[in-house]
């Protein structure tokens, strides 16, 4: 890929030339989202990889499975929850099987099903379940027996399988967290993979077993150090690890470098990149708390910021327009940003968002304890209408597609990200800023000049799109001629093709 010559220096305020589009103007109630073409519009794509989104359970999966498929988002987990073992239970056929089918019939076949080990405890929380191993060997063996009837039902042989079932279901994750306290006792868990694969073989030997996620928050390998060291010698017994992304993509993108190195060579998948790491678990809507309840910020939030964040939750669980405006700007600027993390890192299989809002978030006595899942959807419940995440996650499409070289350019500053692309469809080139603050609903983006040099007369430069009811952004055209591009970034990324 040629050089470029890359400088960067923070703009004026009264030179903002972008402002976040956040329906500022919207007095009582948020703008619906935008409608979808009919039939929607299928991206052909030669992206080495497999966008998805995550824990699909619409009930109206037909209509968002066609519109999903539509824009080649091709991959779809299934909650943990659906399939959790318990001596004697027998599991929710009827609703794995409408699912399983359903995706299927949309287009949508890479499809992943969660074992885990047992139902919800009082103790436990939604965010943080625990899956403990039956310390019986009888049930031990009783839970591998379970798992390979599982693989059996959906690996479409005509054997005992799905009703409808259209094509095998290959891929089960073992387990719902890697993490302390998510998979107990730990030690014997490569044991219990043992079991798993060897009861996964005699029912198909095309079954992917897939880890459950590292959660990517932190430098690597933190916590999680011991247990990695034990699966390090265990890769026999699996085929690929998992990371959830709900951090930042700084975080993400030092995960997956590092476990490129350090995870046997095993594929990565990605998980979970579902919402802005602004803030998660605990109670984001109170600044207050102490102990576990206080909520975790992003790594690049500073801990002044904590009650302004605060005050924009508690505004989200009120029902602000503006403050949903700014959330769904939010999900559809993480789309772009970790997109270009992942397409970078060589990640074959990743759910960057979800295909429907996580409403239950919503309600108040959860302080928004999922940061901004309860408003991150790709579309609305009834599959015909799409939010701004939507529309980003096309344009990310479209930008990555035959564009198979991919490099983050070097910056005078850590917070300013510009990547390259280039392959069969020429060159393009993605930026955005990342302040090192906290901004908000109604806060004007902060924004720093960056210059490019690029070998083009003129560029056509357009935005993510973040406005709710809005499914293109206007691209403007910028006559070059021998002098560089200056361009304003902004947390809102920026597109640039030579025209």
């Amino acid at each position: 890929m040629a050089g470029h010559g890359i400088g960067v220096r923070q703009a004026r305020a009264a030179a903002l030339g972008l402002t976040a589009l956040l329906c500022a103007s919207c007095a009582t109630e948020p703008q619906r989202a935008a409608p979808l073409p009919e039939p929607p519009p299928r991206v052909e794509s030669d992206a080495p990889f497999a966008w998805g989104t995550a824990r699909t359970m619409s009930r109206e999966l037909a209509p968002v499975g066609k519109a999903l498929a539509g824009v080649g988002l091709e991959v779809a987990n299934a909650p943990c929850a659906w399939l959790r073992w318990e001596p004697g239970a027998v599991p929710d056929w009827e609703r794995v099987d409408a699912w399983v089918v359903a995706l299927q019939s949309a287009g949508i076949r890479d499809l992943e099903l969660c074992l885990d080990f047992h139902a919800l405890r009082a103790s436990d929380t939604l965010l943080k379940p625990r899956s403990d191993l039956p310390a019986d060997p009888e049930q031990r063996a009783a839970l591998a027996e379970w798992a390979a009837s599982v693989v059996e039902r959906y690996d479409d042989d005509g054997d005992f399988d799905a009703p409808g079932l259209d094509g095998s279901v290959r891929r089960f994750r073992i387990g719902s967290d890697l993490h302390a306290g998510g998979i107990e006792p730990f030690a014997d868990y490569p044991e219990l993979l043992v079991r798993f694969q060897t009861a996964f073989r005699e029912a198909s030997d095309r079954v992917v077993v897939v880890l459950p996620p590292l959660r990517a928050r932190g430098a690597p390998p933190g916590a999680v150090a011991a247990r990695l060291d034990a699966l390090a010698t265990a890769t026999d017994v699996f085929d690929e690890w998992t990371i959830e992304a709900s951090g930042s993509a700084e975080e993400l993108d030092a995960w997956l470098a590092w476990l490129a190195v350090n995870g046997g060579g095993k594929p990565i998948q990605v998980i979970g990149g579902t919402t802005a790491p602004v803030a998660e678990e605990g109670a984001p809507s109170r600044c207050d708390q102490k102990g576990p309840e206080r909520a975790r910020l992003g790594p690049a939030t500073p801990e002044s910021d904590r009650c302004a964040i605060a005050a924009a939750f508690d505004a989200l669980l009120r029902g602000s327009p503006e403050a949903i405006a700014w959330a769904r700007a939010s999900a559809a600027r993480n789309v772009v940003t970790k997109g270009l993390v992942l397409a970078r890192r060589g990640v074959r299989r990743a759910e960057l968002a979800s295909a429907t809002d996580a409403t239950w978030w919503s309600d108040p006595s959860f302080h928004a304890a999922a940061g901004l899942a309860a408003w991150s959807g790709l579309l609305e419940r009834d599959g015909h209408r799409g939010y701004p995440a939507f529309f980003a996650y096309r344009q990310l499409e479209r930008a990555l597609a035959r564009r198979e070289e991919i490099e983050r350019l070097p910056l005078d500053s850590q917070q300013v990200h510009v990547y390259a692309l280039d392959g069969n469809d020429g060159r393009a080139w993605v930026g955005w800023y990342e302040p090192p603050h906290f901004v908000g609903p109604g806060d004007p983006l902060p924004p720093v000049l960056v210059q490019l040099d690029i070998d083009a007369d003129r560029v056509r430069v357009e935005h993510t799109v973040t406005e709710v009811g809005v499914t293109s952004s206007e691209a403007s055209v910028r006559e070059l001629g021998d002098e560089p591009l200056w361009i304003e970034l902004t947390p809102t990324p920026a597109f640039v093709y030579p025209d």
